[in-house]
């Protein structure tokens, strides 16, 4: 099976993510045990996950739509 390749500018680690979506870095480092639906790291390193910025920008507007919904 090939393996797939990801645009450069869709890689982001914990830190490129938090200062995606304005959060913390300790926040975002949480977030994979804490929600069981937070994309799969694309890569571990030693230098920690490696996630596709994208499917977590999508991850947390539905998330986040999700808390809007049901504040109302």
């Amino acid at each position: 099976m090939a393996e797939r390749r990801w645009p450069i500018d869709d890689l982001a680690g914990n830190s490129e993510i938090a200062a995606a979506l304005g959060v913390g870095r300790a926040a975002v480092a949480n977030w994979p045990e804490r929600y069981t639906d937070f994309p799969q790291p694309l890569r571990v390193l030693a230098a920690g996950p490696i996630y596709s910025l994208r499917q977590v920008v999508e991850w947390d507007s539905r998330r986040v739509d999700h808390h809007k919904r049901h504040r109302d």
